[in-house]
């Protein structure tokens, strides 16, 4: 017989669990990596501060990366496959964290990605990409460090030089610093195999204001559904963009489950963009690719037919990084994160790492649920959480806000206050309006009680 638990499980799974807050150690540690890149890195040929800028944010990395134990290679290139045919030089940061099959033809390798020039000659690189970098070095340090594990597989960690692409002087026509990598990505890996590429791009910019996404007519045509569906929002900036091909449908779904199990705030969602594109995507597919999300660095894997998805806010799409955000140095600064906004980075990167340990590790922690974390080679369920920590199942009411109460094992805000139920705050008495997402989580509950009415009628008469 039907009842309620349909109804809440929509909710649950609508909203997702949150993990808790953000350890204030880990805000610190990326507002002071992240200072490192308020700066301008753009490709323009002359600018010796640009120049300098770029080599002080590799030279801070590989400072970085060394103290943390892995083995770190530049990479420097050239090459004219430019807008005019003059040649470009980059250095790219390959570090490397080895597994126990390292550079043999069983190690299957993780490739974490991000970019270190900045777009055009006069925008910032603190959300573009500073925000992938500091992500490249937290989870270097966790995995080894307190959060590591035996590894099977390798990691590999990228700073990608020369991503961007356009403007008014010399640029690559496409990303230059992984498609050098990728063609000499032997050196590295040996007879690896790259199992999965993540590239973090613009992954810092949350924003619930009316209008502050923008979606291109390429993901109105091609994802309708979705866009239709954030105009229920008008639009908020309010989620992680994931995105990937139809090979890649596995892991957006790997990743869009750790995402939910791990994100810090209730209402950080994200969405998953997945192209009907199988293979290497054709010059057409190739068009509308960089339509929807700009080209980048996943580009270039998807080139070489290997499983990647990006991870991003959507970077010029969204907020104050719209615009004039292109053109103007004093925009992506580190003045605009707040502490919001690093949590919501800080969610997207811890599940960047939940995902890659679960494809590096061997022994117990391999196997962790989502909800568990793996502490001295055991899973561990977290606090709100019973089971084995291999599989764990939610405690009824366990993450019930002080100014909420249990009722039929759900969590709702007490009069007076609003939100739902994990998370409530106290009414404006100017105001007694509920944003549409609350509007749709409330439906789903009140549908779920009729449909549990019904029946329990139902039941009776029979």
């Amino acid at each position: 017989m039907f009842t309620i638990l349909p109804g809440i499980l929509v909710a649950l799974l609508y909203l997702g669990v949150s993990q808790g807050a953000m350890p204030s150690a880990t805000k610190s540690k990326y507002e002071t990596y992240l200072k490192e890149f308020d700066n301008q890195r753009g490709q323009n040929p002359g600018n010796a501060q640009f120049e300098a800028n770029k080599k002080g944010a590799i030279l801070f990395m590989k400072s970085k990366f060394e103290a943390a134990g892995l083995t770190v290679h530049l990479q420097n290139f050239s090459s004219t496959d430019t807008n005019n045919g003059k040649a470009v030089n980059g250095t790219n940061l390959i570090a490397v964290l080895p597994g126990q099959a390292y550079k043999t033809a069983q190690d299957e390798v993780v490739v974490l990605a991000a970019h270190v020039d900045t777009y055009g000659t006069g925008a910032g690189g603190v959300n573009n990409d500073g925000t992938g970098l500091v992500g490249l070095l937290a989870i270097a340090e966790d995995l080894a460090g307190s959060k590591k594990c035996t590894l099977k597989n390798s990691i590999i960690f990228a700073a990608f030089d020369l991503s961007e692409t356009g403007g008014s002087y010399t640029f690559c026509n496409r990303s230059c610093g992984s498609v050098e990598f990728l063609k000499n990505k032997a050196t590295y890996i040996g007879s690896g195999k790259i199992k999965l590429a993540m590239v973090m791009d613009c992954i810092g910019s949350f924003d619930k204001s009316d209008k502050s996404q923008v979606f291109s007519q390429s993901m109105e045509k091609n994802f309708h559904n979705i866009v239709l569906e954030e105009a229920l929002t008008d639009y908020w900036g309010d989620f992680l963009a994931i995105t990937g091909r139809s090979d890649d449908g596995v892991y957006l779904q790997e990743f869009e489950r750790f995402y939910k199990a791990n994100k810090v705030q209730h209402d950080f969602r994200v969405l998953a963009f997945q192209w009907n594109i199988k293979g290497v995507p054709t010059s057409q597919n190739r068009s509308n690719l960089i339509s929807g999300f700009k080209g980048g660095d996943h580009m270039s894997f998807w080139d070489a037919d290997i499983n990647t998805i990006l991870l991003t806010d959507t970077c010029y799409n969204r907020g104050y990084m719209k615009d004039t955000c292109k053109d103007d140095k004093t925009c992506d600064t580190i003045s605009k994160l707040s502490a919001t906004r690093y949590e919501f980075m800080y969610s997207a990167v811890y599940s960047a790492m939940r995902v890659t340990k679960n494809l590096t590790c061997t022994g117990a922690c391999a196997m962790c649920s989502p909800y568990a974390d793996c502490k001295n080679n055991t899973c561990i369920c977290r606090t709100g959480f019973t089971g084995n920590g291999v599989t764990c199942t939610a405690i009824p009411c366990a993450s019930c806000s002080p100014y909420a109460v249990c009722q039929n094992d759900v969590c709702v805000c007490k009069a007076g206050y609003t939100g739902d139920g994990n998370t409530c705050k106290k009414v404006n008495s100017g105001s007694s309006l509920a944003s549409p997402h609350q509007l749709l989580i409330s439906t789903f509950v009140l549908l779920s009680l009729v449909v549990l009415l019904s029946n329990a009628f139902l039941y009776k008469t029979v």
